[in-house]
């Protein structure tokens, strides 16, 4: 017997009454680059399907562009707005640009912790703060570690427990030696409690010149967030011993 079709009522509309863009609000950071969507909808609310090729962009605001319908942002804490339209039809969502703030330069008081995965292994390891050749200013952190034998998850973490609040992307200044180089990783408490993990960089190994590497969080994390900790660990088994160097800690985010 044949199967029974699907039916999908379809009707014909000349207009829609208004545009809605997604996203809304659009959070950027600088050097982002983002393609646009607009939905067109019916005084009612229903949705109407768009040619988007007739759909008409435009942006204000210092540092925003568009370009072959992706809006790109390139100065940081900017502000502006997106607009469309479709004939009558028009939407606009605002732009927020997310500004770059320091999070900890290790110049104060501040003194991170060490801390081993598993907690109770052979992962040995210590934190100092050392004075002279920081990325930026005079003082900067040092992770010592030694993952030792290859058994499940072996990480060595730099504790910090800062609170962000929101941040759209994190980073750092970062030298290293290492006989066998790890995986670079940060560890974020979004504000269900749950930890999350990024990776900032899969092979710490370009010795003493500081490089800052930097990690763009997923949209929706629910703040406040709280950066809990910069980790090194062990990729594919590949344990090793060595030193990790930090500074210049820095979060961006749309306030």
């Amino acid at each position: 017997a044949d199967k029974p079709l699907a039916e999908l009522p379809i009707r014909l509309v000349s207009s829609c009454a208004r545009l809605s863009l997604t996203p809304d609000p659009i959070e950027l950071c600088a050097g982002d680059t983002l393609r646009l969507s607009a939905e067109g909808l019916t005084a009612e609310g229903e949705p109407v399907a768009l040619p988007e090729r007739a759909l008409r962009w435009s942006v204000a605001g210092a540092g925003l562009a568009l370009a072959d319908g992706a809006l790109q942002a390139s100065l940081p804490g900017a502000a502006g707005t997106v607009r469309v339209t479709l004939g009558a039809a028009t939407g606009e969502a605002p732009v927020r640009v997310a500004a770059d703030e320091a999070v900890e330069s290790f110049e104060e008081t501040f003194r991170p912790t060490f801390s081993a995965a598993p907690g109770r292994g052979s992962v040995t390891g210590h934190v100092s703060i050392h004075v002279g050749g920081a990325a930026q200013g005079r003082r900067y952190c040092r992770l010592t570690y030694d993952l030792a034998q290859p058994a499940g998850t072996r990480a060595a973490y730099v504790r910090l427990d800062r609170q962000l609040g929101s941040a759209l992307r994190l980073s750092l200044q970062a030298r290293a030696t290492a006989d066998r180089p790890p995986w670079l990783r940060v560890a974020v408490v979004d504000g269900n409690g749950t930890r999350q993990t990024y990776t900032l960089t899969d092979a710490v190994s370009w010795g003493r010149h500081w490089r800052r590497v930097q990690v763009r969080l997923p949209a929706g994390l629910k703040p406040p967030l709280t950066w809990q900790s910069v980790y090194v660990v062990a990729g594919d088994g590949q344990t090793g011993r060595g030193t990790l160097e930090m500074d210049d800690l820095r979060a961006e985010r749309v306030e």
